[in-house]
Order: C-alpha cells, then structure tokens, then sequence
C-alpha cells in the first residue's frame, strides 16, 4: 500500500511496519528492490509450496511477449518508418531526457 499524503510518500505492508520511502534520498530504487526480494525469500512460511518455486522469468517481462511476436513487432515498426520521408524533428530537451539514469 502507498501512502501519498505526505511529502515523501512510502510503500508499506500493511501487516506489518516497515516502511520504504519512495521519494527522497532516505532509500534507492536498488535498495527498495533488494529489500522487496528479501521480503519475497522471507515472507512465506516453512511449509509454503511457494518457496524456492521459482516462477519462469518470461512471466516478469512486462507485457510478457512470446520473443516471435517482439521482432515482428519490431519489423513493422521499422518498415513503418522506412516509408517516410524524413523523421520528425525531436527536441534536444526530449533527447537528453530519454538519456537521463532516471530511465534506466
């Protein structure tokens, strides 16, 4: 659960009182997600069928995509823009924004 109504909202598991602040420098996206896979090794109990049952990692692609689908996808992109004249112009704010760690 989320909770935005202050400044720096956190993420918070409502059984329990760890809090990950989300914005801010108290805690990095690497460290929110290294401490969310703690979570995820320690969370289930010795008799859960869902430990060490590790899921295909297809499944964490977002949207998961069959590797077939992903080139034809991208071959008609392309041929798409193999049939125009010139690209549009692209701002140099758009540019150095796609190129900000932010994205990464």
């Amino acid at each position: 659960m989320v909770n935005s109504s202050s400044p720096n909202p956190t993420l918070q598991n409502p059984n329990e009182s760890t809090q990950i602040h989300l914005r801010g420098t108290d805690i990095g996206v690497e460290n929110v997600a290294s401490v969310f896979s703690l979570k995820l090794d320690s969370g289930h109990k010795l008799t859960c069928p869902w430990i060490d049952n590790v899921c295909d990692e297809r499944l964490a692609e977002f949207p998961p995509t069959v590797p077939a689908d992903l080139v034809d996808k991208f071959r008609a992109r392309s041929n798409s823009l193999f049939q125009l004249m010139a690209l549009p112009v692209i701002s140099s704010s758009a540019i150095e924004f796609m190129r900000s760690p932010q994205l990464e």
